[in-house]
């Protein structure tokens, strides 16, 4: 992400939608992936960030999890349920984050 930030080409979108239901949500985040693809840059690096601060703790995981699997254009999905370690320090887990988070991501620079 830090290429996207350099050159303002980031944005960030509170999802307060409810039910928490893995096909509502998916058919929403087509509307963020459509966004997405259409904002400036239209070429080179930038990035969305999608939070879901209303999603209930137990629900976090597996719902984000599920809705990673189903939108392939997501790289990075983040959770405080997230077990996966760090790329250089197995004992931190960097993909933990308070708030279920999406990010989408066009270069696999910015993925991590």
């Amino acid at each position: 992400m830090p290429a996207s930030l350099r050159i303002n080409s980031i944005r960030i979108a509170l999802n307060y939608a409810t039910p928490f239901h893995t096909v509502i949500q998916v058919n929403l985040l087509r509307d963020y992936i459509e966004a997405f693809v259409t904002m400036e840059p239209l070429s080179g690096p930038k990035a969305m960030i999608l939070v879901f601060p209303t999603i209930p703790l137990p629900l976090m995981g597996v719902y984000i999890d599920q809705v990673q699997k189903e939108l392939k254009q997501v790289i990075a999905n983040y959770h405080l349920h997230n077990n996966t370690p760090g790329f250089r320090n197995s004992d931190w887990y960097s993909l933990r984050t308070p708030d279920p988070i999406l990010k989408l991501s066009n270069s696999p620079k910015e993925s991590k």
